[in-house]
């Protein structure tokens, strides 16, 4: 028996009491012809779209990847949402939706995709009417992740923006990572690697960049701040032990801040606007907040509905948008908000090829339209495998045509020659179509729309459904990426006249094999008589 059986462990917004029932809701709906399923949480994009006889099975506390939604759309225009983490699997025509908490059924929202993505989003997760800042689209960001490591000082930092601009690389957002603050939890600029961070700040926003800092939820256990936080009451508590809990992730082991309580939420919050309006920095990438770390009973939920692990996640996505420079690293529910989502890190730079174009185009569906796809370059902290220099070149190009462009460390200590020159170029082009990704972020602060959309979703009902290997920038352009180590890809033009990034004038609707120069990426735009 062919069975696909997905469990959402995702968070729940805080809304209500709600306790989950001895038994499951059970509901089942028949299939349609040809129908095909999208959404849930990223971490499945290489599955989608979900079909009646897909084999696998998932569990999405198992993945990193911490985009996530109790929501489903399809290819013939029916939607499922719950307020509460559900279950599904579809297996002999049939999907069959379980719930802890409530009966979860299936709406029509219109005939394709696009109109049940437009009208489900707007009925259960609305569009805000505001953006993060537009600079985040238009620019490129470079992180001191890979530059710096750990060791995060005020000279390499100033010397990391005076070589992006002597390599002639645009201007952006620079991302002080991990390592800047004196301890987790503690935001104080480590004095003896920054002498005095008012005027690094104000350097760097006299040489045009943005700036801003990597925060977490966590707090160092043999801190002052610890003890502080735990007075209060502001951690989160192993009530079987009735003292904070001491949780494991990438740094080591650290109490975290409870932010469903609201006290605590609160009291963060004020310590960061404070501490961004001493420095005068722009806004912060919120690391941590996956639900996996998250115990149910370490988590208060502060108007007495029970407590989910992904109540967490919930709270810490919020603290994101309190912010129009932000970046958070995990969202439940929080589509259509002014929230750029950091897809994830992958393990390889050929997994992040593979993963890039399925992953974007399945959190637009999902009311994520403010994708930040990965890092080019990688989490290589710990790693003894460099990326080969030519997909380096790759990556950079596609994320070129995304909402956000990040380097993880200086790119002329990735690639060098004409490779570097291919992803300086990358960079410009993202420049130069950043006027248009600004655009369409205000028009999805309004209607809803992804930015980055899939196939099926522009051109319904034309054979596009399974193709996961190109994707539209809104309406404008087609982009079909190289996305392993070859140089040769199928390109599907859909009806209409296609102008390709060489100038040449294709007439849809069209299939043809291309091969694509390393210094190249294949985009056509779509003119519109």
């Amino acid at each position: 028996m062919k069975k696909l059986r997905i469990l959402f462990t995702g968070i729940a917004l805080l809304c209500g009491t709600m306790v989950r029932a001895d038994e499951p809701h059970t509901t089942v709906t028949e299939l349609q012809k040809n129908e095909k399923w999208w959404g849930g949480n990223i971490g499945m994009a290489l599955k989608m779209p979900f079909i009646s006889d897909t084999q696998e099975t998932f569990n999405t506390i198992e993945s990193d990847r911490t985009l996530s939604a109790p929501f489903l759309v399809s290819s013939t225009g029916r939607y499922i949402w719950s307020e509460y983490p559900f279950s599904f699997e579809l297996n002999d025509g049939k999907l069959t939706v379980q719930s802890r908490f409530e009966n979860v059924n299936t709406a029509v929202g219109g005939r394709t995709l696009r109109e049940a993505c437009l009208i489900a989003l707007h009925r259960v997760s609305p569009p805000s009417g505001t953006t993060p800042a537009l600079e985040l689209f238009t620019r490129p960001q470079y992180s001191t992740r890979l530059e710096l490591g750990l060791n995060q000082n005020q000279e390499g930092i100033l010397e990391y923006a005076a070589q992006i601009k002597q390599h002639d690389f645009p201007e952006g957002t620079l991302i002080i990572d991990d390592g800047w603050q004196s301890s987790q939890g503690d935001w104080k600029f480590r004095p003896g690697q920054f002498s005095n961070p008012e005027q690094m700040i104000e350097e760097l926003h006299a040489e045009g960049f943005k700036v801003m800092l990597w925060v977490s939820p966590f707090v160092s256990p043999d801190s002052p701040k610890y003890w502080e936080l735990a007075d209060k009451g502001f951690l989160l508590q192993d009530k079987r032990r009735n003292k904070p809990v001491i949780l494991e992730w990438r740094d080591g082991y650290s109490a975290c801040y409870d932010l469903t309580n609201e006290e605590a939420y609160n009291s963060l919050l004020t310590e960061l606007k404070q501490l961004q309006e001493q420095y005068g920095f722009d806004g912060y990438k919120f690391y941590g907040g996956k639900s996996a770390l998250y115990d149910e009973d370490y988590i208060t939920s502060s108007n007495e509905t029970e407590a989910l692990s992904v109540d967490y996640t919930a709270a810490w996505a919020k603290l994101g948008t309190e912010f129009p420079f932000n970046e958070t690293h995990a969202s439940w529910k929080m589509g259509g908000q002014p929230l750029v989502q950091y897809l994830s890190d992958k393990l390889t730079i050929e997994e992040e090829l593979a993963s890039i174009v399925p992953e974007a185009v399945a959190a637009g569906l999902m009311g994520y339209a403010y994708i930040s796809p990965g890092m080019i370059g990688g989490e290589r902290l710990k790693k003894e495998e460099e990326p080969t220099p030519s997909l380096i070149v790759r990556l950079a190009q596609v994320q070129a045509m995304m909402p956000i462009m990040q380097f993880a460390g200086a790119p002329w200590k990735m690639v060098t020659g004409e490779q570097l020159e291919y992803c300086r170029q990358a960079a410009l082009l993202h420049v130069k179509i950043g006027g248009y990704i600004a655009q369409l972020a205000q028009e999805s602060a309004q209607n809803g729309a992804p930015i980055i959309r899939h196939m099926e979703y522009e051109f319904p009902k034309k054979g596009f459904a399974d193709c996961t290997t190109q994707f539209m920038v809104g309406t404008k352009y087609l982009v079909a990426p190289i996305l392993d180590g070859s140089d040769k890809r199928t390109v599907r033009l859909p009806n209409g006249q296609w102008k390709d990034d060489k100038g040449r004038i294709f007439k849809g609707p069209l299939v043809m094999e291309i091969t694509v120069e390393e210094g190249r990426l294949p985009y056509y735009e779509h003119i519109v008589k």
